[in-house]
């Protein structure tokens, strides 16, 4: 039988995949626990290490809200990274997964608008460019 952690991580890793996320998504495997990066910050961490939840324990995106740490049963980390430590279970599996594929869709929107700002802004810049060489030349035959 699968854990429930690296099955999390998986179904997690499939989603980001087919929803065509993957832009913003790099997937390592340290020691300490795999690990799913978002922008650079942990979405989603097994952790192999000591923790609070021993063998349940996750961490998750660090940016998360109280409520939503309080609705996963987490705590927020008193670092300086303030990573947010959480147990996994079957109770709350449904909530961490549907907090961290909207997480990760508001990320994937945000960046897709930027792209499409800068495509625009590219676009502008090169038919000035344009419309400046054609206004140089008076002796143009065109």
């Amino acid at each position: 039988m699968e854990e429930i952690r690296e099955k999390m991580f998986r179904e997690l890793r499939e989603f980001l995949t087919v929803n065509r996320i993957s832009a913003l998504v790099k997937i390592d495997y340290p020691a300490s626990g795999s690990v799913i990066k978002l922008n650079g910050v942990a979405l989603y961490k097994v952790l192999n290490t000591p923790n609070p939840f021993k063998k349940f324990g996750i961490a998750v995106h660090r940016n998360l809200s109280d409520q939503a740490i309080l609705k996963i049963g987490g705590k927020r980390a008193k670092g300086k990274n303030g990573w947010v430590a959480a147990p996994l279970n079957s109770y709350n599996y449904q909530d961490v997964f549907t907090i961290l594929t909207d997480i990760a869709g508001k990320a994937n929107s945000s960046r897709n608008k930027q792209m499409r700002r800068s495509i625009i802004e590219i676009k502008k810049e090169k038919n000035k460019k344009k419309l400046n060489l054609r206004k140089r030349e008076p002796n143009s035959p065109l």
